[in-house]
C-alpha cells in the first residue's frame, strides 16, 4: 500500500547507505594516512593508484557474490502468463512515461536533486582542502562518515514520518532545508567568516544534518514512482511499472553523469583550478566554495519549486487503488 512502498524503498536505501558508510569511513585513513606533519596526504599520487586497485577489486568480488547469492531467485523473474504488463521499447516507453504529468514532475525534480547532490559530493575534497583548510585524513574521514551516519538514521526516521506526512511535502521541505545547509557551508565557513577555517566540528555537524534530511530524498521518490504507476494503470488499463521505474533510474543515472561532466568543466573554466598544486589563487578557492555550496543550494530550490506541481496525494492514491481493485475484482468475476 501507500506506506508499505515507502518502507520497502527506505529499507533498500538504508542497506545501500550502510555499504557506502563502510567505505566512506576507511578511504582517507587507509589510502591517505597522515605521514608527514604539515603535508597534505591527498597530494600523494601513489595513494590514488592503490585506492583505485583496491576498490576495483572490491567492486568486482562483491558484484560476483551478489550474482551468485541471488541465482536461486531466478524463478521470480518469470512473469505469469496472465500478466497485463505492457512491454515497450526504450524510446517508446520514454515518450509514454514523460506524457504523464505526475511522473514528469517527479522525475525532473528527483534528477535535479541528484544533480545537485553529486556536484556537492564531487567537490567536497576541494572545498575542505582549499576553502575550509582541513587536510587531516582522519578529519576528512569523519566528515564523510558523518553524512552517511546521518543518512542511515534518517532513512528509518523518514519511513515513519512518511506515514503521517504527504510524500510531496517531505520532498519539498527537506530539499529546502538542504538548500539552507548548503548555503551555510559558504556563508559561515571560510576566511573572514563566522566559523573561520581549520575547524572540522561544525562541518561534521552540518554534514550529519545534511545526510539526515537528504535520506528522505532517497526513500520517498521511488515509492512515489509506484504511486504514479497506479495512476497510469487506472487511466490506460495497462501495467507499465517496469517502464516507469526504468525511465526514472535512467534519468537519475544521467543526472549523475551530467553532474560529473559539469563539475569538471566548471572546475577548469570557472574556478580555474591548477591540478596537483597545493596553493591556489584566492579567486579559485572562492569559486570552488561557490560551486560546492551555492550551486547545489540553487538547484535544490528549483527541485522543491517544481515539486509543487505534483498532484498525487495520499487520499488520491487510496482512491486510485480502490478503483483498481474494483476493476480487477470485476475482471476476475467475469473470468
Amino acid at each position: 500500500d501507500y506506506n508499505e512502498r515507502t518502507s520497502i524503498t527506505g529499507i533498500r536505501a538504508a542497506l545501500s547507505l550502510f555499504g557506502t558508510l563502510m567505505v566512506a569511513g576507511l578511504v582517507f585513513v587507509v589510502f591517505f594516512p597522515n605521514v608527514t606533519p604539515g603535508v597534505d596526504p591527498k597530494f600523494n599520487v601513489d595513494g590514488y593508484s592503490s585506492m583505485g586497485a583496491a576498490l576495483g577489486i572490491a567492486i568486482t568480488v562483491l558484484g560476483l557474490i551478489a550474482v551468485v547469492g541471488t541465482l536461486s531467485q531466478r524463478s521470480r523473474l518469470v512473469e505469469p502468463s496472465e500478466s497485463n504488463e505492457e512491454k515497450t521499447g526504450f524510446f517508446a516507453g520514454l515518450l509514454l512515461a514523460l506524457k504523464d504529468q505526475s511522473f514528469l514532475v517527479l522525475v525532473i525534480s528527483s534528477s535535479i536533486f541528484f544533480l545537485a547532490s553529486v556536484i556537492n559530493a564531487t567537490l567536497a575534497v576541494h572545498y575542505l582542502t582549499y576553502y575550509a583548510q582541513i587536510t587531516d585524513s582522519r578529519a576528512l574521514s569523519l566528515f564523510t562518515l558523518s553524512f552517511y551516519i546521518g543518512a542511515l538514521v534518517g532513512a528509518f526516521v523518514w519511513i515513519r514520518v512518511s506515514r503521517r506526512v504527504e510524500k510531496q511535502r517531505l520532498f519539498i521541505v527537506n530539499t529546502l532545508i538542504l538548500a539552507v545547509i548548503m548555503s551555510a557551508a559558504y556563508w559561515l565557513v571560510g576566511p573572514g567568516h563566522l566559523l573561520g577555517t581549520g575547524n572540522v566540528t561544525p562541518l561534521i555537524i552540518g554534514n550529519t544534518l545534511g545526510g539526515f534530511f537528504a535520506a528522505a530524498l532517497w526513500v520517498v521518490p521511488a515509492s512515489m514512482v509506484a504511486d504514479v504507476t497506479d495512476e497510469d494503470e487506472l487511466r490506460t488499463g495497462k501495467k507499465r511499472s517496469g517502464t516507469f521505474f526504468g525511465i526514472n533510474s535512467f534519468f537519475v543515472q544521467e543526472a549523475t553523469a551530467i553532474a560529473l561532466l559539469v563539475t569538471g568543466v566548471l572546475i577548469d573554466h570557472f574556478a580555474g583550478l591548477v591540478p596537483g598544486q597545493v596553493a591556489q589563487a584566492p579567486q579559485t578557492i572562492e569559486r570552488l566554495a561557490m560551486l560546492f555550496a551555492l550551486l547545489p543550494a540553487v538547484l535544490y530550490i528549483v527541485a522543491a519549486l517544481l515539486m509543487f506541481r505534483y498532484r498525487l496525494t495520499r487520499q488520491r492514491v487510496a482512491e486510485i487503488r480502490v478503483e483498481l481493485e474494483s476493476i480487477r475484482n470485476g475482471e476476475a468475476t467475469l473470468v
